[in-house]
C-alpha cells in the first residue's frame, strides 16, 4: 500500500533551500516596484487636490485593493498544484512559476502604496488622537505591513519551488504518481473552494 508520508520522506531540506544569491532577485523586484509606489503616494499628497490628484488617488486606491492579487494568487496556486501531479511538464511548471512571480510583483506594488499611505498618515494622526492610542495603532499597523510583506514573499518562494528544473521539481519526479495526483488535486480543490468562498463574501451586501 502506498504511503503519502513515506513518499514525502524522500524530500530533503535541501530541496526547499534558497541561496542568498537567489534571494537577491526578488528583493530587487521589491525595490523596483515598492519605491516608485511610495513616491507616487507622496506626490499625490504634495499635489494637495490640484491637477490630476483625484485621478491619481483613485488609481492608488485601486492598486491597494486585494481582489486582483487574491484572484491571480489562487490561479497560480491551482497551476502549481497541477504541476505537482505533472512535474515533467515544463509548460505547466513555467506557467505556474511565471504567474506567481507576477503576483509577487503586483504584491510589491500594493505593499509600496500601503506603506506610502501609512507613512503619510502618521504625521496627520499624531497629536489628533490620544498618545496611548497612537503608540498602539502605529506598531500594530507596522506589524500588519510586515505580515503582508512576508505573505507576498511566500508567493515568490512558491514560484521558485515550482520552477522548471528546481531541486524540488526534480525530486517530485521521483515520487509515486498516485501520491502526487492525490495531493495535487486535493490542494487544487481547497484553493478553488477558498476562491469560491471569497467570491460569495464579496457579494454579501
Amino acid at each position: 500500500m502506498i504511503s503519502i508520508s513515506r513518499e514525502y520522506q524522500k524530500l530533503r531540506k535541501s530541496d526547499f533551500s534558497v541561496s542568498m544569491e537567489e534571494v537577491k532577485q526578488p528583493l530587487s523586484v521589491f525595490l523596483y516596484w515598492c519605491i516608485p509606489a511610495i513616491l507616487s503616494v507622496y506626490f499625490v499628497k504634495w499635489l494637495d487636490g490640484k491637477g490630476p490628484a483625484n485621478y491619481l488617488q483613485t488609481a492608488i486606491e485601486q492598486g491597494v485593493g486585494p481582489i486582483l492579487w487574491n484572484t491571480l494568487a489562487c490561479f497560480g496556486l491551482i497551476l502549481m498544484s497541477f504541476s505537482f501531479a505533472f512535474p515533467r511538464n515544463q509548460l505547466l511548471s513555467d506557467a505556474a512559476s511565471t504567474l506567481l512571480k507576477n503576483v509577487y510583483a503586483i504584491g510589491c506594488l500594493s505593499f509600496g502604496l500601503l506603506l506610502g499611505q501609512f507613512l503619510t498618515l502618521i504625521p496627520e494622526i499624531h497629536g489628533q488622537i490620544e498618545v496611548w492610542r497612537f503608540w498602539i495603532l502605529v506598531p500594530l499597523s507596522g506589524y500588519l505591513l510586515f505580515v503582508i510583506f512576508v505573505l507576498n514573499f511566500v508567493v515568490w518562494y512558491l514560484s521558485y519551488l515550482v520552477g522548471w528544473g528546481s531541486r524540488y521539481n526534480l525530486k517530485l519526479r521521483q515520487l509515486n504518481w498516485v501520491v502526487r495526483s492525490f495531493v495535487s488535486f486535493s490542494f487544487a480543490g481547497i484553493v478553488f473552494l477558498l476562491l469560491w468562498i471569497e467570491q460569495d463574501s464579496q457579494l454579501v451586501p
